[in-house]
C-alpha cells in the first residue's frame, strides 16, 4: 500500500486560530507533500477552513459538537469516516476527542486515533471518565519529553502508546530569517 493510499484525517473543532490551529494546518500540508492522503475536517468559515483552503488541502465541513458525550455528531462523523474510507484519525485538541472516542466506538475500532498533545496538561486525568476516552487512542504524541512526564504522571495512557515527536519547523523560513543567520554567522566564526 503506498502513502497516497492511506486515508487520514485531521479533526479540528476550533474558530480560534492560534499556534495549535497553524500547526495542524501546517502539519496536514508537509504531509500531503510528503504523499500522504490527508483530509482536515473542521468547521466551516473557520481560520482552519481558510487555511487548508489556502493550501489547497482536502476538507470536510463538519458541525460543532459538545465536549463530552455527543453521540449524535460521533455517529455522523463515524459515517463520514466509513464514507470517505478514513483509516486514522489525528487529533490535538482534548475537546474533539470525546467525540472522536465515540465514533471510534461505534465504528467497532475500524479506526485508529492518533492524539498530538500540544499543551500542558491541567491536572490528574485518571478518573473513569478519562481512562475511558483514552482507552480509545493508539499513539499519544509528546513534542517534549518534559510532555511525556506529564502524560505518564496524569493519565493511564500505557508507556508503549506514548512517543515523543517534537514539532517541525519550516527550515527555508528559518534559514531565511536574518536573527538566525546573524547567529548561526556568530558561533561559526568560533566566538565565543
Amino acid at each position: 500500500m503506498s502513502n497516497s493510499d492511506k486515508k487520514i484525517a485531521f479533526v479540528n473543532t476550533s474558530y480560534s486560530w492560534g499556534g495549535l490551529e497553524m500547526n495542524v494546518v501546517r502539519l496536514a500540508s508537509w504531509l500531503k507533500d510528503y504523499g500522504l492522503n490527508i483530509t482536515i475536517f473542521c468547521l466551516e468559515n473557520s481560520p482552519i477552513a481558510e487555511a487548508a483552503n489556502n493550501f489547497q488541502l482536502s476538507t470536510v465541513y463538519i458541525k460543532k459538537h459538545r465536549k463530552y458525550f455527543d453521540i449524535v455528531k460521533a455517529n455522523t462523523l463515524c459515517r463520514l469516516f466509513e464514507n470517505k474510507k478514513i483509516e486514522i484519525v489525528f487529533i490535538f485538541d482534548n475537546r474533539d476527542l470525546s467525540t472522536i472516542a465515540i465514533s471510534k466506538f461505534l465504528s467497532k475500532n475500524k479506526i485508529k486515533i492518533i492524539f498530538q498533545q500540544q499543551m500542558l496538561i491541567a491536572g490528574s486525568k485518571k478518573d473513569i471518565f478519562h481512562r475511558w476516552h483514552h482507552s480509545f487512542i493508539d499513539k499519544w504524541i509528546a513534542p517534549l519529553n518534559i510532555l511525556k512526564t506529564q502524560v505518564e504522571e496524569y493519565t493511564t495512557i500505557p508507556l508503549h502508546k506514548i512517543k515523543v515527536i517534537p514539532l517541525g519547523v519550516d527550515i527555508k523560513k528559518l534559514l531565511n530569517n536574518k536573527i538566525f543567520c546573524r547567529y548561526n554567522s556568530y558561533w561559526d566564526s568560533g566566538a565565543d
